[in-house]
């Protein structure tokens, strides 16, 4: 998530790496209440940048 904001990154590698994060937590709860503590620290969202994400096909 550090990389889209502050880089950039190639969509078909955040999504590769999306898809593990999702093998490791499934469930939509869990995502949220990580992304919520994650933007805290951060001040980095995950939801948006997955938005983002899908509603595109070039870098980010």
């Amino acid at each position: 998530m550090e990389d889209a904001y502050e880089r950039g990154v190639d969509r078909v590698n955040l999504m590769a790496a999306y898809r593990g994060f999702k093998q490791v937590v499934p469930d939509k709860g869990t995502e949220r209440q990580l992304d919520r503590q994650f933007s805290e620290l951060s001040g980095y969202s995950l939801y948006r940048v997955m938005k983002q994400a899908a509603n595109t096909d070039k870098r980010l």
